[in-house]
Parts: structure tokens; sequence; C-alpha cells
């Protein structure tokens, strides 16, 4: 079986960029909790609000730390649908590769 390195080198250079973007998205996901929810809570710190971030996208929850505020609570479901998201994407990309090993 002949393999092409520019093909694989963008493949793995296009699933980088994914996850790359993913995380860009968490961390604007909890710097914007932090900015709304820093108004009303003077506990949290920045670090409290990327942990949420992190535990709301990869469906974790520990449920130790919420947004109190409803643009947090808003922030909070849509960094978990984009978390269902991409755990999707990486198992349908799993499976694919799985299947072209065959």
């Amino acid at each position: 079986m002949k393999r092409s390195f520019p093909k694989e080198f963008f493949s793995l250079l296009s699933a980088a960029w994914n996850i790359l973007i993913f995380y860009l998205i968490l961390i604007c996901g909890g710097a914007f909790v932090f900015h709304i929810e820093g108004l009303t809570n003077s506990n949290g710190s920045f670090g409290d609000c990327l942990y949420t971030a992190f535990t709301t996208s990869f469906t974790i929850g520990y449920g130790d730390m919420t947004p109190s505020g409803t643009l947090g609570r808003v922030t909070a479901i849509v960094l978990a649908i984009v978390g269902m998201l991409f755990v999707g994407i990486i198992i349908g990309a799993s499976i694919k590769a799985l299947e072209r090993c065959k």
C-alpha cells in the first residue's frame, strides 16, 4: 500500500487545527463566563471559569461550580453542545481511521 506524504500530513494538520479551534472556543467561553459572572461574583477566578468551561464541554459536570447568571448559563449550554459535537467528530474520525486499517 503506497502512502502519500502530503495527503497524510495535511490530514494531521487539519485535525490539529480542529483541536486548536475547539480549545480556543473553550478559552473564550471561560473568559466570557468570567467577564459576566465576575460582575456579580467576587469569589470566582479566571481559572475557575476555565475549569467550569472544560468540565461542561467534556460533559463531566461535577456540579461544584455553576454559573449563576442567565448569560453565564446560556454560555454553559453552548459550551456543552460544542463539547458534544467535538466528541462526536472525534469518535467518527476514529471509526473512519479504524475502518481504513482493515
